[in-house]
């Protein structure tokens, strides 16, 4: 959804009337200020996916470590390890908050829809963004096979020149 944001953003402007340069410039400018983060309930997926190495899995399943990822030029990169859910989707509603003003957020989840709904809440009652403008979407069966049960994931477009 990282992209997605920017996308669905520079659809808005074009279907508004903006000339096709203007959009292809506000485009490439606001994919510098798009991100994505994510945690995982378990390493297990990103180990059988190729993702992480089986030591960093081995140790990390041992460790009960939820990390938090975002996506780097099309690479998962590790951002945090955490040691519990709550510390994980904290984190990801701070690394959202950090990024205000936003001109679109997004929700994703992998198979649990009640998660995305109270994270996509807490983002509002932050005053972050309107609860009624965040976006909720499940992650394809592609992204799912790599993340399993229990990912969930915000991306956030921050307005690239804030007044």
């Amino acid at each position: 959804m990282g992209i997605g944001l920017v996308v669905l953003h520079a659809a808005r402007r074009a279907a508004a009337g903006a000339p096709v340069d203007e959009v292809i410039e506000a485009t490439r400018r606001q994919i510098t200020h798009a991100a994505v983060w994510f945690t995982v309930d378990t390493l297990e997926f990103l180990a059988r996916g190729g993702r992480i190495g089986r030591a960093k899995h081995l140790l990390g399943t041992m460790l009960r470590i939820k990390p938090l990822l975002t996506v780097r030029n099309g690479v998962v990169e590790p951002v945090a390890q955490l040691r519990t859910r709550a510390q994980a989707v904290a984190t990801l509603a701070r690394y959202a908050e950090e990024r205000r003003p936003l001109a679109a957020l997004s929700v994703a989840y992998s198979t649990d829809a009640g998660a995305a709904a109270s994270l996509a809440d807490r983002l509002a009652e932050s005053g972050l963004f309107p609860r009624e403008q965040i976006l909720i979407t499940r992650l394809g069966p592609a992204i799912g096979t790599h993340v399993g049960p229990g990912c969930l994931s915000v991306a956030v477009l921050a307005i690239a020149n804030p007044s």
